[in-house]
Order: C-alpha cells, then sequence, then structure tokens
C-alpha cells in the first residue's frame, strides 16, 4: 500500500528459524514516475552456520548482525535497478558446538559502501521459465563509521532460461573475489546445498573467491492448476565449480556436479525435492519449500 502519491512503502518482515531476521525499510521515490529513490533500513540477523573440514561438520557457530543502510538508486522502468548506499553496523559471532575454527567477535564494528545493477526479465522468480537475471555488486568495507573491517569484494551471477516446447532450460553462472584486504571469515563465500551445489552439505566449502556454473533441464509432467501456473517438472542438472582460499585448507580444484530434482509450483510456494551426486564423492537428498534457507552467495538473491 501506497503511503503518498509518490508510491512511498514501509516494508516489515519477521522471520524465525534457521535464519532469524527482523527488519524494517521505507522506500521512498523523488518522482511520480519512481526513477529516482531513497531507502532506509535497519535490519538484526541471526544465522545458523556449520563448519565443515574434509565433509564432516566440526563446529556450529551462531552469527548474529545489526546493521543500518542508507541506499539511493534508479530504476528503468520495471526491470532494470541502479543503486549505491553505505552502511554501518556490527558483527558478533558465538561457538554453539565443535573445535574452535573461525574467530569469535564480540560485537565487532564494520561499515562499508557498496554499488550493485539488477536487470531481471523472467517471467516467475520461483520457477523460471522464460528470460534472463543478473545481478552485480561491489563492497568495499574501511574504518569510517567505527568499522574494523579493511577489504573489498566484488560478485555476480547471470541467469537464462529458456522455454523448449513443455520443456525448460535454465543456464547459471556466477562468481566472486576479494579484491584487497583480507575477507574476514565471517564473510566469506559459501558453496552448498540445493541452490549453489546440489551433493554439498548447506555451506559445506568456504572461501574468500569462487565461481560455479551449469545447466538444469526441466521436463514437464503435469499441470496440477494451469490456471494459476501450477505445474510439476523433473530435472536433470549439470554443474561444475571451485572454491578459492579454502578455510579448511584443501585444494580440490573444480569440483563436479550432477543432481535429479522434482520442483513445481504449488499453493504454498515453490517447493524442490534433489538428489545429488558431487565429484569428492559426496552425495546429499535436499528439500527446499517456499524460500530456501541462504547459502551464502549473490545465487540467494535469484529466489
Amino acid at each position: 500500500t501506497w503511503l503518498n502519491s509518490r508510491g512511498g512503502r514501509w516494508q516489515n518482515t519477521a522471520q524465525s528459524g534457521r535464519q532469524t531476521i527482523l527488519m524494517t525499510d521505507f522506500y521512498q521515490p523523488f518522482d511520480v514516475r519512481q526513477r529516482f529513490f531513497v531507502q532506509p533500513s535497519l535490519k538484526w540477523e541471526s544465522n545458523l552456520q556449520d563448519i565443515y573440514l574434509s565433509g564432516e561438520r566440526e563446529a556450529r557457530y551462531f552469527l548474529s548482525q545489526l546493521r543500518g543502510a542508507l541506499d539511493v538508486g534508479m530504476n528503468f522502468g520495471t526491470r532494470a535497478q541502479l543503486r549505491t548506499g553505505a552502511k554501518v553496523g556490527w558483527i558478533d559471532t558465538r561457538r554453539d558446538t565443535g573445535d574452535v575454527l573461525l574467530p569469535e567477535l564480540d560485537r565487532e564494528g564494520e561499515s562499508n559502501v557498496y554499488a550493485g545493477a539488477v536487470y531481471d526479465t523472467r517471467d516467475n522468480i520461483g520457477l523460471t521459465t522464460d528470460g534472463t537475471y543478473l545481478n552485480a555488486k561491489y563492497a568495499n568495507s574501511g574504518s569510517w563509521l567505527g568499522g574494523e573491517q579493511d577489504y573489498s569484494v566484488a560478485e555476480g551471477v547471470i541467469t537464462r532460461a529458456f522455454v523448449l516446447g513443455d520443456d525448460t532450460l535454465n543456464l547459471v553462472a556466477a562468481g566472486g573475489a576479494e579484491l584487497s584486504g583480507d575477507l574476514p571469515a565471517v564473510r566469506d563465500f559459501l558453496i552448498g546445498g540445493i541452490r549453489s551445489f546440489p551433493g554439498l552439505n548447506l555451506n559445506e566449502l568456504r572461501g574468500t573467491s569462487y565461481w560455479v556454473a551449469g545447466g538444469n533441464y526441466r521436463f514437464k509432467l503435469k499441470d496440477i492448476v494451469p490456471l494459476f501456473g501450477q505445474t510439476l517438472y523433473a530435472g536433470l542438472r549439470l554443474q561444475a565449480g571451485r572454491v578459492g582460499g579454502r578455510r579448511d585448507g584443501v585444494s580440490d580444484g573444480a569440483l563436479y556436479g550432477v543432481s535429479g530434482s522434482v520442483s513445481g509450483r504449488t499453493i504454498v510456494g515453490p517447493f524442490l525435492i534433489s538428489l545429488g551426486y558431487v565429484s569428492n564423492d559426496s552425495w546429499a537428498l535436499q528439500l527446499a519449500l517456499g524460500r530456501p534457507l541462504p547459502e551464502g552467495t549473490v545465487l540467494d538473491e535469484i529466489n
């Protein structure tokens, strides 16, 4: 619901579980066409992260963070957006179980400036059958405004979906890297899970850089409720990727994976069941219903 004639919107989010979120933000366009906007926000988040060594879970950590941000940006119709901003806050990490594998932080300050671009022509966010999605971002963290971290990173993803009769083909490529400074362990890129790399445990690989690429062919099985686009698919996915600067010191080189899946859109949201195998002899049966758990890269923002 708009709060004023220019399209101002106050949005609030509350979520509990493995990822707990309390967030409020106010999106305010400067003009009636909503081309330029400002968006202040405040967010508290708590995540439970498992730490793996050579495929075995060795520890579990709670990661909490509070941050305030101010974004300004520009919309290009409904398909593209540029934004830049700054945020300031703190990070807190606490070991729950297992060995001491990550540094424990006691509300350590973090502040950064960032910029990003999004281009999105997809027909559906949950289970895309046609369209392109591009997301590129850059962040630089420094000592301004009380920050105690010094690093810069860049990351991006591109996906393309094609309609092939009743079936669909989805291609994806993504990557990210530490550009300067010392990326703190709590800001590692995390790979593993039903979205980033089926067959690997959630957040199994963590490091200072990564790339992944793959394709997913979905065969249409049945229309559940055609009027609302509720369709059942079977899928075959091939994937490759590599994580650099791994915290566990392992250098596997590139990993390759294959997975089979059943997915669809239902009245309770999209669902995905996947059985995946990876070339390091890892395999996993995984399920996602509705909004998937965050996996630690820009791939999280596809859905």
